[in-house]
């Protein structure tokens, strides 16, 4: 690990993987993971994980000075023994243990860097967990389902991050009632996105499960950049030229018609999902499984240069559905 910190993306330059040698707590009864990583609070839990906030302490030389300082990142961490014990059954008989997907993340993540894509710092192991160490999302989630109000709605912590920062989108203020206003946000949301998603094509990787569970958004303070990060690779897949995959994961809501009905999946199923995204942005629920829903579009006001996009990523039929490369150009994008 490099020993000089010039700001908080290069404090761990490279994906590293080593053992914890030692685990005690200091005078405020925090968990301290070898002298360098204090964990703060739990931010976030799954099946098979939980997710922390934790401060993660460097020590470098800077002009004959000793520095001493700590960042913030996420740690996920997760017990290996039950990873290995859980199995997912796949289809033509198949099935993997959940340490399986796990690797495959780390596996993938270890070769990829993009701006809109959660970056995987450090690895650490010990007799039966592993630890992640990843950049920290400090903004949490973007849109959430309400069940109250039976649709998907802005979380009000990103709702108040925007309000804070209309400056982003050339605006005094948002108006939340103004369409016009909600596409501008949208289309400053889903280009971090698309882009993301362009990256992962070009590298021929699928992410398979692209929802709004699995976008986060970080907030820095220093440069006040809003970035939207695509999370949770555990499924993701990296093909080879022109391969399709025959295999249900994934989640049912976000998936395209012809996976839904056991016949492939490529890039356009990655395309489909973040439909779902963009739909449900502006209508507050997910499309059905025929896409686009016309009394929807009859009953809004959106642009028509969004409907056509919306028309064109929910296409049932996979050879007729948009690219990443063609939504980049496309009017609504413009």
């Amino acid at each position: 690990m490099d020993t000089k910190v010039e700001d908080q993306e290069q404090t761990i330059p490279i994906v590293g993987e080593k053992p914890v040698y030692e685990i005690k707590h200091n005078d405020k009864g925090e968990k301290v993971i070898n002298e360098m990583i204090t964990v703060k609070e739990q931010i976030g839990d799954g099946a098979f994980s939980k997710v922390y906030r934790i401060e993660y302490r460097f020590i470098w030389e800077e002009d004959g000075k000793q520095m001493d300082e700590t960042f913030p990142y996420a740690m996920k961490v997760m017990n290996e023994d039950q990873l290995m014990k859980k199995n997912i059954f796949l289809a033509h008989g198949k099935a993997a243990s959940m340490m399986d997907f796990v690797q495959n993340e780390i596996n993938i993540l270890k070769r990829i860097r993009h701006e809109n894509i959660i970056k995987l710092f450090e690895i650490l192991r010990d007799d039966n967990k592993i630890y992640l160490i990843t950049e920290l999302c400090n903004k949490g989630s973007v849109l959430k389902w309400n069940p109250e109000e039976n649709k998907y709605v802005l979380t009000s912590g990103f709702k108040t991050l925007i309000e804070e920062n209309p400056h982003y989108f050339e605006l005094e203020q948002i108006d939340w009632n103004k369409l016009d206003e909600r596409e501008v946000l949208g289309k400053f949301l889903f280009r971090q996105l698309f882009k993301a998603v362009e990256f992962l094509h070009e590298q021929n990787i699928i992410h398979r499960d692209i929802k709004w569970e699995n976008i986060l958004c970080k907030y820095n303070e220093e440069t006040q950049k809003i970035e939207l990060k695509l999370i949770d690779f555990s499924i993701a897949k990296q093909l080879s030229p022109d391969e399709l995959l025959t295999e249900f994961v994934g989640t049912t809501e976000y998936q395209p018609p012809e996976v839904v009905n056991g016949k492939f999946e490529g890039k356009p199923c990655d395309i489909w999902a973040l439909g779902c995204c963009l739909y449900s942005f502006f209508f507050g629920k997910l499309p059905g499984i025929n896409g686009v829903d016309p009394e929807d579009f009859k009953e809004s006001a959106i642009s028509d240069d969004l409907k056509d996009l919306l028309t064109s990523m929910l296409d049932p039929d996979p050879t007729k559905r948009i690219t990443i490369e063609e939504i980049l150009i496309h009017l609504w994008m413009l």
